[in-house]
């Protein structure tokens, strides 16, 4: 071990991020392992180092490492620059992430703004596919990256039929929501005024 001669922690770290950085963007495999421990340690400087790192070898076996970090509000943003660096690929992972729910809510809601960024067609029809979930921010989420789509890359095909479709439908359920609470609640006010 080389660093075993450093004695000074700022050297200690900043050898360690750039070997981070190096085992990164060469993708050496035989060396995964340091990122793996280094997404670990206390330091908020080499976890985010590790958590790049591990985007930069674009290895599968990293996403749901990297994952995790998107429900911690220190390490979010680098973990979705992360996720950003497998490219237009990720969508892929994302869509199979999703059919299987491998991933918790919270996480899912991070998504959204991931493939708002890449910008590609397939991007578009996960952000559709999200339409189906039960949950209504993941749904709005999607809502609002696919209308920044619209708006940054216009050369994109959009189901705008299906895009109304589905506000309708959900604007029928809240109304259909509002109704059955405001029914509760006449009920109640009639039972107290019977009782008083």
């Amino acid at each position: 071990n080389s660093l075993a001669g450093l004695k000074d922690t700022g050297e200690i770290q900043f050898s360690k991020i750039t070997i981070l950085k190096a085992i990164g963007h060469a993708k050496l495999k035989n060396h995964y392992g340091l990122i793996d421990d280094l997404m670990k340690d206390e330091d908020k400087g080499l976890v985010t180092q590790a958590i790049l790192s591990a985007g930069n070898t674009m290895s599968p076996e990293f996403i749901n490492k990297i994952a995790v970090f998107l429900n911690r509000e220190n390490f979010k943003e680098t973990a979705k620059a992360a996720l950003l660096s497998y490219g237009p690929g990720i969508v892929d992972s994302f869509n199979e992430i999703i059919r299987n729910e491998s991933w918790p809510i919270d996480a899912l809601h991070q998504l959204p703004s991931i493939a708002e960024k890449i910008g590609t067609q397939p991007s578009v029809e996960m952000l559709f596919y999200l339409f189906d979930n039960n949950d209504i921010s993941l749904k709005m989420e999607a809502l609002r990256s696919l209308n920044n789509l619209k708006i940054n890359h216009p050369q994109l095909r959009f189901h705008h039929k299906l895009v109304i479709v589905r506000i309708l439908d959900e604007a029928h359920l809240y109304l259909e929501t509002l109704a059955a609470l405001y029914a509760q609640i006449t009920a109640i006010d009639q039972r107290e005024s019977v009782a008083a």
